[in-house]
């Protein structure tokens, strides 16, 4: 996806609230981090898709410990990240930009994928 705006994303955009991991949040959860499955997320939230410049190589470099998932991404200012979790079966993006967008995630789950 290529986004028109150059606008860099000075802090983190919050775009849904977390929820806490449920005992219906399984493992299989990562199996669908896919990068068509989390590009999907970031679209459907129209405040992080307006504020987030992402060029045409879209999601990379994608890690999942459930219920979260970590990507990067590039654009012609510099890039940056986003940060998933898997609500009820469904990926939402709760943060995306530079900064630090990984605060909410447990610290021993933060050091495997939020890098």
């Amino acid at each position: 996806m290529t986004a028109t705006t150059a606008t860099k994303a000075a802090a983190p955009v919050q775009v849904a609230e977390p929820a806490p991991a449920t005992a219906s949040t399984t493992a299989n959860a990562c199996a669908s981090a896919t990068k068509a499955t989390l590009e999907a997320a970031f679209k459907a939230n129209k405040k992080a898709s307006e504020a987030l410049a992402v060029d045409s190589r879209g999601l990379q470099r994608i890690k999942c410990v459930a219920p979260w998932a970590f990507a990067h991404f590039t654009n012609e200012i510099d890039g940056g990240r986003m940060l998933f979790v898997n609500q009820n079966g469904k990926w939402v993006m709760l943060h995306g930009g530079t900064g630090q967008i990984c605060e909410e995630v447990p610290a021993a789950i933060a050091r495997q994928i939020c890098d």
